[in-house]
């Protein structure tokens, strides 16, 4: 009789689990189940996707000749491609372009106007013209391709890559999906090190629209290269039995899905907090740096990260290109290393084999700042840099490269 009422008990919690996941995944893609292996890819999204961003090569970029508009700190930002691809900078109109930048949204300069970039700012203080290739989301290793693929004008003299410290992660995926969960267009190529630690190239698998198509054909290839299939998206899915997966990451779940019933909860009360809405996604991009800064510990993770470093030197000395290497932190960043006495990235960042001057840690430039929370947007998405903050990043960045 009592095994009969554990039986019960235990059966109705499995329901209440399997309904709650459901329910509570409708609107928040971080909340992943079986059903999420192999997704649906949504026609008009792709429509959309391969009219303004899809490269065979890279996975994603920027369209030349086109504009867009997004949110800012104080309203819509709008943003100009010219061109060559790089984002609009003035400056250019009267001087002829020597630094070219490559990298992330860092690099982009998301959330500022096309006069309130790093980049732009560099160029005023330097009187030259600074090309901006910065690219969203885009790993290392997708900058460093961009770089190898992009043909500059012969009056460039200087090469910046620029990254956020979560790259760490971003290079070693194929399908975002498994990092990003959600992301589900955003494939793209990556490098691992042969036995030999020489870098080798595994192309982008979604070559074309009849690829993403038939994209479950080309899974298990994907799979076996994206070590975030199994360190994460497996890791954090819920499937039968939901009791184990829910136990299985029991501090995790359970601070998402308390954040989560207290938006519920006031939702049906009708009274929406700003702070409350954005709770469990503030959660999940903390969890997200974390996970990128216990990579720094990881042998194989760090071998990888100074091959594309090394690379990117390498193929900039080829060009006659004076290059340097940024390391631009997320506020998140800031926030986890004011709390956390362990070892953290930049103590790894300082022991690479990297010629000195050539890798810039702006981390160090940022912690010493009491207005740190001015030098960025803050938003729910970790805050990009800020007007402020890229004058601040352009004011370093001029007295390094000019020493």
């Amino acid at each position: 009789m009592k095994l009969l009422s554990v039986i019960l008990i235990l059966g109705v919690i499995e329901f209440f689990l399997y309904m709650l996941v459901h329910h509570m995944r409708r609107d928040f893609q971080w909340l992943i189940t079986k059903e999420d292996e192999e997704p649906s890819l949504d026609k008009k999204g792709l429509d959309s996707f391969f009219a303004k961003s899809h490269d065979p090569v890279l996975g994603w970029t920027r369209r030349p000749n086109t504009e867009g508009v997004e949110k800012g700190e104080s309203g819509e930002v709008r943003y100009h491609i010219d061109e060559l691809g790089s984002r609009l900078n003035q400056n250019c109109g009267t001087h002829p372009p020597t630094i070219a930048c490559f990298g992330d949204s860092y690099v982009f300069c998301r959330q500022v106007e096309d006069t309130e970039t790093w980049e732009y700012h560099l160029s005023e203080l330097l009187e030259t013209c600074t090309l901006n290739f910065g690219v969203g989301n885009y790993g290392l290793d997708q900058a460093l391709l961009r770089y190898e693929q992009t043909k500059l004008p012969e009056s460039i003299e200087t090469v910046i890559m620029a990254f956020v410290p979560e790259t760490i992660c971003r290079i070693q995926s194929t399908w975002k999906h498994y990092l990003e969960f959600g992301n589900t267009f955003a494939f793209k190529p990556r490098y691992v090190l042969s036995k030999d630690g020489e870098l080798e190239l595994i192309a982008n698998p979604m070559q074309d629209r009849e690829d993403f198509d038939n994209y479950r054909i080309k899974l298990d290839q994907i799979i076996e290269n994206d070590r975030f299939y199994r360190d994460k998206f497996r890791k954090f899915q819920f499937r039968f039995p939901f009791i184990i997966s829910f136990l299985r990451n029991l501090k995790r779940n359970s601070s998402l899905i308390g954040r989560l019933l207290r938006r519920e909860y006031y939702r049906m009360v009708g009274n929406i907090d700003p702070h409350i809405e954005d709770a469990p996604f503030e959660y999940i991009m903390n969890d997200n740096i974390r996970i990128a800064h216990q990579l720094y510990q990881d042998e194989q993770s760090v071998a990888l990260f100074t091959s594309l470093i090394k690379e990117f030197l390498r193929l900039a000395k080829s060009r006659n290109h004076r290059a340097y290497v940024l390391i631009l932190p997320q506020l998140i960043d800031l926030r986890i290393l004011a709390r956390n006495n362990g070892k953290t990235y930049p103590d790894v960042l300082s022991t690479l084999d990297i010629p000195e001057g050539v890798l810039l840690d702006f981390t160090p430039y940022f912690t010493e700042r009491r207005d740190i929370e001015q030098f960025y947007v803050n938003d729910k998405y970790g805050g990009h840099i800020s007007n402020r903050g890229n004058k601040y990043v352009a004011e370093k960045l001029s007295q390094m490269i000019t020493q």
